[in-house]
């Protein structure tokens, strides 16, 4: 978690994607690098990806806040705005 973070913090979401991914190897019930790699794919442009993955996070953690978070913020534009708000407040 410590190199994925670093990563983050560096602006090399690649290495902290892939960070993320080894955390999850090894224990896949982690749900911070579950957030983390779906954060990383949202910073990559990723957004398909990053709803897929947060969907099969939240199959696991149904309320877990940071990822409602995340989730929240791949939805993007005005079109879209009740989805987002229907996941950030349940974050909250």
């Amino acid at each position: 978690m410590a190199q994925a973070r670093a990563g983050c913090e560096q602006g090399d979401f690649e290495h902290a994607l892939r960070a993320y991914a080894r955390v999850l190897e090894y224990n896949s019930q982690n749900p911070a690098a579950w957030t983390g790699q779906v954060r990383m794919l949202i910073e990559l442009g990723e957004f398909h990806e990053a709803k897929v993955w947060a969907d099969k996070a939240l199959e696991r953690f149904a309320h877990e806040p940071e990822l409602l978070a995340a989730k929240a913020w791949r939805w993007g534009g005005p079109a879209i705005w009740r989805p987002r708000w229907a996941f950030s407040d349940a974050g909250v």
